[in-house]
């Protein structure tokens, strides 16, 4: 099976007729802190500086992948957010207070004021009257565990507070924009109340650590908040990306300038079916040359790509004695690098591999940790690896090349082409989480949209439209990280299926996925 692209339409129809739009966590996003290791803004330039803080585990364990705030010194310092020319407005954040505090604060009055307690919450915002809006509301919060917090302005609607998915406190918002002081906004500020006449006032120092804080310049619907809860923003399959082949056509490099110089290769469909996005490799002359990368000073890396195998053969390679070698065979896989004092790390390993399509191939190196090789998102091998640099030959590094491997004494080693198909070679300077691996599974997205908490008795109605005349698999799951899709129904597009299941979940999300 292969996952659809996100051309697919997927319609999720709640009773009455009323239709579910797709969840959308990207769109109207101005500022986003993973905090992975910093307080840097990863989707802007309003990057944080970050005071007394620690960094700390964050609510999938990773390290150094969220700030505690020790309730009496700590704050993150931002530049203020133009809320008032805004209109609609989203804040999302994820904390685990030990006595809570000021989550964030900006303004004089106070445009935006978001708060925690022991027992207690509080979204509210200043309006151009000088009224306030939403408000502190009671409520039994989790304990010893991160929990969402979303606090959502709609001009001329509402005012919510969502705690871990669920809507909590609701008041009406008249057409009126944010207040905005005669002499400008001053430092919207993470973690502490600031007053511009008694500077920081100490009881107000939030008290417990903070992760994954978002702004949007809209109002975030249903479904966008529960698809919120299960997809973690920070599992950034774009980060130290340094090089990526889609094959959309050509052998580009899509956010580089190390193109690839395709030889002998044919255009063929890729693991969507689109067409002329994958190559085929003829096993005997095709190869795509490239400029070598300096892997050596990078440290880290990771390698991604999707192969379908005919008989297999050398995927990527670079260097002399090879600084990395992955290859693939009929029942093997091979994932090598060549460190400094001259050993390898990594090696072949054998294993029943999938046949008669794509699937997706991960090597990662982490200097001074482990050498991993993962097949469609799961381990199969891992070694440590010493606290050693890659090779790199007194003469420099030769050209890398894929589906080819390179010898600058004997020429191409007509043995080790690569017979199959490649699509999707990705290049990251960084060793890629388990978390990261599993995104990587599903990109391109299948089409993924959450349910209401408010669900009809009689079941959930799913509308799949793609190719008419195809076969696809609908799946269904309760939570987009877990992974666990289950098979639905099968069906030749378009199709409508009633998911009796859906009406004792809270929410539930669907994909298709097209049958060979």
């Amino acid at each position: 099976m292969k996952l659809l692209s996100i051309s697919l339409s997927i319609l999720a129809i709640l009773g009455g007729g009323n239709s579910q739009s797709l969840a959308d966590t990207n769109t109207g996003l101005i500022a986003s802190y993973p905090f992975s290791g910093n307080a840097n803004d990863c989707v802007g330039t309003n990057h944080g500086t970050a005071y007394h803080t620690t960094l700390v585990p964050d609510r999938f364990g990773r390290t150094n992948g969220a700030y505690d705030f020790n309730g009496t010194s700590s704050y993150i310092a931002l530049e203020h957010f133009d809320l008032k020319t805004m209109g609609d407005l989203t804040f999302s954040v994820w904390v685990k207070p030990v006595d809570g505090g000021m989550i964030y604060y900006q303004g004089t009055g106070g445009d935006v004021w978001f708060s925690v307690g022991a027992d207690v919450a509080d979204f509210s915002v200043h309006l151009e009257d000088g009224t306030w809006c939403g408000g502190e509301i009671a409520i039994s919060l989790p304990t010893n565990r991160f929990f969402n917090l979303c606090g959502v302005f709609q001009k001329g609607n509402k005012v919510e507070l969502w705690v871990d998915g669920s809507l909590v406190s609701s008041s009406n918002a008249p057409d009126l924009a944010l207040f905005e002081p005669a002499y400008g906004h001053l430092h919207a500020n993470l973690g502490v109340l600031q007053s511009p006449v008694n500077g920081f006032l100490r009881s107000s120092f939030f008290h417990g650590a903070i992760d994954e804080f978002r702004v949007y310049n809209r109002a975030l619907a249903a479904a966008d908040i529960l698809e919120l809860q299960d997809i973690p923003p920070s599992y950034d399959t774009n980060t130290a990306l340094i090089a990526s082949y889609t094959f959309s056509g050509n052998a580009n490099d899509s956010v580089g300038t190390n193109h690839g110089t395709a030889y002998h290769t044919t255009l063929v469909p890729d693991r969507f079916g689109r067409p002329n996005s994958a190559y085929d490799f003829n096993g005997t002359s095709s190869y795509i040359a490239l400029e070598h990368f300096d892997l050596k000073t990078l440290g880290d890396l990771t390698f991604s790509v999707w192969v379908k195998p005919v008989d297999g053969g050398m995927i990527y390679y670079q260097g002399t004695g090879g600084d990395v070698w992955f290859s693939v065979g009929v029942d093997v896989a091979d994932f090598s690098v060549h460190l400094e004092d001259g050993t390898w790390c990594g090696g072949e390993i054998p294993i029943s591999l999938p046949t008669n399509r794509f699937f997706n191939l991960c090597g990662v190196f982490q200097k001074g940790n482990k050498v991993e090789l993962w097949v469609d998102g799961s381990l199969v091998s891992s070694c440590n690896a010493p606290d050693l640099s890659l090779f790199e030959p007194a003469y420099g590094h030769l050209h890398a090349n894929l589906g080819v491997l390179q010898s600058p004494v004997n020429g191409f080693l007509r043995s080790s082409f690569f017979h199959g198909a490649i699509d999707d070679l990705r290049i990251y300077n960084r060793a890629l989480s388990p978390e990261d691996i599993q995104r990587l599974q599903d990109v391109p997205t299948a089409v993924a949209l959450s349910q209401g908490t408010q669900l009809p008795a009689t079941g959930f109605s799913v509308l799949v439209s793609g190719q008419p005349g195809s076969v696809y698999c609908l799946q269904a799951t309760t939570s987009l990280s877990s992974g666990n899709w289950v098979n639905i129904t099968t069906n030749t597009a378009p199709f409508t299926f009633l998911d009796t299941s859906a009406t004792n979940t809270t929410h539930r999300f669907y994909r298709a996925v097209s049958m060979p």
